[in-house]
């Protein structure tokens, strides 16, 4: 690959296999008995990068078990309403019936992982905001990366990370499909955030907003979108990045017209 060759600590996402989530429980299960049964967020978070760095040098797939894009409303008995009436709030922008009903836009979607699960970088269709809800498991890591260095982002992984990826799928980022260690792109002045979120915690992306992360365990979290009147600059550019790919955009395509 020449002087652009992809660092060890960088992945393609192409496959999840639940074999491969097998292993990595078991890993994971004897690293606890090693440590007396005591592994802290930040050494699960080690663990799981040195395990994204065996796959890269293997040049193997990273593989992990996670069951998504379910739809099912699991916050539908809370006392002051579920998620979906968040989406539906009076203000929001996806009530209208203009939109209909979208599974995992204004209806919920749960999501189940176990060890070593993970989402790749992205952000969320048509620029939306996303409300995330952890309702039992083990704690799951984010990083996210500032909506004003989205395009440095953007620049390192087509131009740097990725080079011969992007000439073909110049948009291979924003479809999900990049795993990347964060050192990897601090290294290259892009600023990355990340904090850990446990059972009862929610977590709110922006706009725009890029972010990716990983289940230390067996995890069971429920998330929908959300477009309050401030999503609505975002919208717009989403319309133009759509229409520049051709790419259909049902939301915004029915709220913007």
């Amino acid at each position: 690959m020449g002087d652009h060759a992809t660092p060890y600590r960088s992945i393609i996402l192409f496959a999840c296999t639940h074999r491969a989530s097998q292993a990595n429980l078991i890993y994971l299960h004897q690293r606890r008995i090693q440590a007396n049964d005591v592994l802290s967020p930040q050494a699960t978070e080690a663990e799981f990068w040195k395990w994204v760095e065996r796959c890269s040098k293997n040049k193997s797939q990273g593989k992990g078990l996670y069951a998504s894009d379910i739809e099912f409303n699991a916050s539908r008995d809370w006392k002051f309403g579920s998620l979906e009436s968040l989406s539906n709030h009076r203000h929001s922008l996806l009530r209208h019936d203009l939109v209909g009903k979208i599974p995992g836009v204004n209806t919920s979607m749960i999501y189940v992982g176990a060890a070593f699960s993970f989402f790749p970088w992205h952000y969320e269709d048509n620029m939306l905001y996303s409300l995330n809800y952890h309702h039992e498991g083990d704690s799951k890591t984010w990083y996210g990366i500032a909506v004003a260095d989205a395009p440095k982002f953007e620049t390192v992984t087509s131009k740097s990370l990725f080079p011969e990826i992007a000439g073909k799928h110049p948009h291979h980022v924003w479809a999900k499909s990049s795993l990347i260690e964060p050192s990897v792109l601090v290294e290259r002045n892009v600023k990355i955030v990340s904090c850990v979120q446990n059972s009862g915690d929610f977590i709110l992306t922006s706009p725009g907003g890029y972010h990716q992360g990983f289940c230390h365990g067996y995890c069971f979290a429920e998330a929908l979108n959300w477009a309050p009147m401030s999503w609505f600059p975002y919208g717009m550019a989403a319309t133009k990045f759509y229409r520049e790919i051709a790419f259909p955009a049902a939301v915004i395509s029915n709220i913007m017209c």
